[in-house]
């Protein structure tokens, strides 16, 4: 399960396709759920970015312990839990790369970075609103694929950005994008330290000697 991800800088070339990063971004390279995170929506025709708790609970539901980090891609069309937001509350997760990690039960695992040589790429992801104390705050969930025995966000790319993001693009078309085919990743392992999300900094995603490689993965 991709349970954390960086995000630290948007690489020059890519920056026109994106909002000029807001004053309160700061980078990190070891994002975990229920923190806040930055993701990019579509508001009044305009890309925005917008900060929101790596967290969904439905606006309807009365149970507001009952919070979850991920949707299943392959599934998410048919739950009532995701559908008002799949309808119409689309986002992304600007990235320039995730973690998993990988071995054998009784064994430590491994952790991976996996990122794209383009050095960005956009994590699907739902978002609903909740109101605290009179005030609206924004909670969403990202999208995964199955890829193996581990499960991946699923990638938009940058061409079916607005597509995705756009509130009025039909149901059947995003259930399209859901399933469109999965894109090789560059992976590489790294140090455990990640293993710790208080541990955040270009640390985390430092190369072990001789770990780099391309991977076939989901997009």
């Amino acid at each position: 399960m991709s349970g954390r991800y960086s995000f630290y800088h948007v690489p020059a070339p890519l920056q026109p396709q994106l909002p000029q990063l807001p004053a309160g971004f700061v980078a990190r390279w070891n994002i975990a759920p229920r923190q806040p995170v930055w993701m990019l929506r579509k508001a009044d025709g305009v890309r925005q970015w917008q900060q929101a708790l790596w967290g969904f609970t439905p606006r309807w539901s009365k149970n507001l312990s009952h919070v979850v980090e991920h949707a299943r891609s392959e599934t998410v069309g048919g739950q009532e839990f995701f559908s008002e937001a799949l309808g119409c509350r689309r986002a992304v997760l600007p990235a320039n790369g995730f973690f998993e990690w990988r071995g054998t039960a009784g064994t430590r695992k491994q952790p991976y970075w996996l990122s794209r040589p383009e050095k960005l790429f956009y994590m699907a992801a739902l978002w609903e609103p909740y109101p605290v104390f009179g005030r609206e705050y924004q909670g969403l969930a990202m999208l995964t694929r199955a890829a193996a025995y581990l499960r991946r966000p699923v990638l938009i790319a940058a061409a079916d950005l607005d597509a995705w993001l756009d509130p009025a693009t039909t149901y059947e078309e995003v259930l399209n994008l859901l399933a469109l085919p999965a894109q090789p990743l560059q992976e590489r392992k790294v140090s455990t330290l990640v293993n710790d999300p208080q541990v955040d900094g270009p640390e985390c995603i430092r190369a072990l000697p001789g770990s780099s490689g391309p991977h076939g993965s989901g997009r």
